[in-house]
């Protein structure tokens, strides 16, 4: 690794300009109708600019005319509006620090049901009162010492077989339509994997594929080590594993992240919640091997039912167990299943930090989620609504990056982050409340004291720590209200001349 300075430099370069103007390349899906092409941009950049709002709050009346015709159109669809995000996270990923780090997961998507007897055309019941959708996403992220996010590569919105059945006959067929609906669902790891490692290879690119617990299976995996595909899988720790030589590779300090419930389905992702702390963590490090179903009958899922399965694998195995745990927080224990080498304490160590930073993919669903309110958002079918998630796909992406940049490049400059009047207002609105020169703002603000400053608007106090989502959103839909109001007086001023 060079030096930190280096670090961030190629931090600032991946992620480039972060600027609402800029954004708009993430939108520029391109349509034989124009003017499709012309509303999905400027929909696209008003998101990027206020994803808390609503469309009717956000829009003027002809903007949101047009907006909804957009989403509604019968030639316009969620992946062609995905496609421009898709392309510009690829060049993203092609000035990354090597390796780049694949992160798969699922979550869930729940909006309110209108009534009991009104349901959305396409979506399924997830509960008496609830309705929605699973989505499952590929993010990247660059495996330098700075963890950049570098966009979504994929993303697969789907249901269970018997909600759709249970919705009827034209729910199944649309979800069949979408690629949705899975003989097995350990089909989406699979084509989730192998999708992206393809445009990987593509581009010449080195990439390490991580996922939890529910990616770990024999089928799955051992589909991915005879592809010569990298990975890095937290297994079962019920799994019956013939353990080689392991060895004591070191004690270690490693950041945690904060772990929320993303999904109502505890059966399905039962891991408890955790604030974000530091964890000191014991390791040991070795091959391991452990063996398939002994009748074929009886086999793992396969992604070709008619390719030979292996009997047994080996594979490396980096076991983690925390020491001394907070009271009242379980320790971390991790088997980490990898393909990389771990044969010096240094590379086991680099096996721990790269799965460490799985829980990106947690804060990306909560960005998308929480902070630009996808599951809020009151669309009619699940075909518009797959449309409007496309759209804020890389509006989640940049608050994640946003904050990223706050975070792990403090000394970045605050035009990073915000547009010139943004940072005016906010330095007014900062600057006249507080009279602490602590938290005073200068003109040569960072990103660190501006993210700071945003998320003090947010009602979040310092001394609580690390700022959460709601804070930061709240203190993002503050500034916006409060730039608006200025940009207002601004033409009112100009009208009185």
């Amino acid at each position: 690794m060079g030096s930190k300075s280096k670090v961030k430099g190629s931090a600032t370069k991946v992620v480039g300009s972060l600027a609402v103007t800029e954004m708009s390349k993430e939108f520029d899906a391109k349509f034989e109708d124009v003017r499709l092409t012309r509303r999905a941009k400027k929909l696209g950049t008003a998101l990027s600019d206020k994803p808390h709002l609503s469309l009717p709050k956000l829009l003027d009346s002809a903007g949101l005319e047009g907006a909804y015709r957009l989403l509604n159109h019968d030639d316009v669809h969620w992946r062609t509006l995905h496609e421009p995000h898709h392309v510009q996270t690829l060049l993203r990923c092609t000035a990354a620090d090597a390796p780049v780090l694949i992160l798969h997961d699922t979550t869930e998507c729940t909006l309110a049901r209108y009534s009991s007897e009104r349901m959305r055309d396409g979506m399924v019941s997830a509960s008496s009162r609830t309705q929605g959708m699973l989505l499952h996403a590929s993010i990247a992220v660059s495996g330098g010492d700075v963890p950049v996010p570098l966009g979504t590569l994929r993303t697969q919105p789907f249901v269970h077989a018997k909600h759709a059945n249970a919705a009827g006959d034209e729910t199944v067929a649309f979800w069949q339509a979408e690629g949705g609906l899975f003989a097995n669902e350990m089909q989406r790891w699979f084509q989730g994997v192998t999708e992206t490692q393809a445009h990987m290879d593509d581009l010449g690119v080195a990439a390490v594929h991580v996922a939890d617990c529910e990616c770990d299976s024999y089928g799955l995996l051992t589909a991915m080590a005879t592809r010569s595909i990298s990975f890095i899988v937290r297994c079962d720790g019920t799994r019956n594993l013939e353990r080689g030589e392991m060895r004591e590779v070191g004690i270690a300090t490693i950041a945690l992240g904060e772990r929320g419930d993303l999904r109502q389905e505890r059966q399905v992702k039962a891991h408890p919640t955790r604030s974000a702390r530091y964890a000191k963590v014991r390791m040991w490090a070795g091959p391991v091997t452990f063996n398939g179903a002994l009748a074929r009958s009886n086999g793992s899922w396969s992604p070709d039912p008619w390719e030979e399965q292996p009997r047994k694998i080996t594979m490396n195995l980096v076991e983690v167990e925390e020491i001394d745990a907070p009271q009242g927080e379980p320790p971390v224990r991790w088997l980490l299943l990898t393909t990389l080498p771990v044969d010096t304490a240094a590379r086991a160590l680099q096996v721990v930090q790269f799965y460490r930073r799985r829980w990106i993919i947690e804060e990306f669903f909560k960005a998308l989620k929480t902070g630009c309110g996808l599951q809020k958002r009151q669309m009619d079918t699940a075909s518009t609504m797959l449309n409007m998630m496309a759209l804020l796909l890389p509006v989640a992406w940049r608050l994640l990056a946003l904050r990223t940049i706050g975070e792990q490049q403090p000394d970045a400059p605050w035009s990073a982050i915000l547009t010139p009047i943004e940072f005016d207002v906010l330095l007014a609105r900062n600057n006249g409340r507080s009279r602490s020169p602590r938290y005073q703002l200068a003109r040569d603000a960072t990103a660190a004291q501006v993210l700071a400053a945003v998320a003090r608007l947010g009602g979040h106090i310092a001394r609580n720590g690390r700022p959460g989502w709601q804070a930061l959103y709240a203190g993002w839909e503050q500034l916006s209200r409060l730039v608006e109001g200025a940009m207002l007086m601004k033409a009112i001023q100009r009208r009185r001349r």
